[in-house]
């Protein structure tokens, strides 16, 4: 009964505009020509346009849906949620996704939205049908537990037919996104992301916050203390990330939100994470050992040796 899908997404399935879905999902198989059109490389003969495709080889005209199902040769069930999880990333905005995020549980580990919201924010599509490379990703290279990956602010997307990492914060104001295929590295942030956003996990009222240059990093920061013995939540830990050492607004947004809290800055071992650490010389500083550049490293590190670094 879990895996059922309803009428309502089966009709909204049916209405996605393919020719957008072809040419983000599918861009190796999917030729555009003109603005509203697109062709199928893997046969000529198909043509996408926003109502669903045609045919030419045998005249036949239908919606999105059963091109997936027939033609893709998805399972219906998972061909309804992929379509439906792309409409969803092209038609949220900041003001359907606040209250989303506004009613997730204080167990999720990580802090409460702020009043204000961000109009020009979109977040990221949510790509449930890619949760596996998502995970293998995070867990299986990156080292990362799989319990500290809240589904709710850590999420796969699609973008150009590869599968990258969204970590969305709380105040859907901000995310950061990064490639899963090594071959095609990528980290950058989500269009219309605050210049002060951070994202953030850990206690919801800590008294230390260590503020890292990426997503990752914080995670893996967090688990090297789990490691170690040190519960988050008992020693009331957070983990943040500002998306690169240079935004100094974000690490003021940190600290005006949680006045009383002290920061540790955690960032790279190398010449600009230093330099940014100098810059701020009212935080404590702390960098990974040599020859280890990032936290990440040093969880790989842990990983591999099983030792306390």
């Amino acid at each position: 009964m879990a895996n059922r899908v309803g009428k309502t997404q089966i009709e909204r399935a049916r209405g996605v505009n393919l020719n957008s879905y072809m040419l983000d999902v599918y861009p190796d198989e999917t030729k555009r020509e003109g603005h509203d059109f697109s062709r199928w490389m893997q046969n000529k003969a198909v043509v996408f346009s926003k109502n669903g495709f045609c045919d030419n080889s045998t005249g036949r005209k239908d919606h999105a849906l059963s091109f997936l199902y027939e033609y893709l040769k998805m399972p219906f069930q998972d061909a309804v949620r992929a379509l439906c999880d792309y409409d969803d990333g092209r038609s949220i905005d900041v003001s359907s996704r606040a209250p989303s995020c506004a009613s997730l549980p204080d167990s999720a580990g990580i802090d409460k939205p702020a009043s204000k919201s961000n109009r020009s924010f979109v977040a990221p599509h949510r790509a449930a049908l890619y949760k596996y490379e998502l995970y293998n990703y995070l867990s299986e290279k990156r080292g990362i537990d799989a319990l500290f990956l809240d589904p709710e602010i850590v999420y796969p997307t699609i973008s150009h037919g590869h599968v990258n990492a969204v970590f969305l914060s709380r105040d859907c104001d901000y995310a950061e996104i990064r490639g899963t295929e090594p071959k095609l590295p990528f980290k950058g942030k989500a269009a219309g992301s605050d210049h002060d956003g951070y994202w953030i996990v850990g206690s919801l009222s800590p008294k230390t916050i260590c503020v890292c240059e990426s997503a990752i990093d914080a995670l893996s920061l967090l688990n090297i203390y789990q490691m170690d013995g040190y519960d988050f939540e008992s020693y009331k830990m957070a983990f943040v990330s500002i998306g690169g050492c240079g935004c100094t607004a974000a690490v003021k947004r940190v600290q005006k939100r949680y006045p009383n809290a002290t920061l540790h800055l955690c960032f790279d071992n190398d010449e600009a994470g230093r330099n940014a650490a100098m810059a701020l010389p009212q935080y404590l500083s702390h960098f990974p050992n040599s020859p280890h550049k990032d936290w990440n490293d040093v969880l790989v590190a842990r990983r591999r040796c099983k030792t306390k670094i």
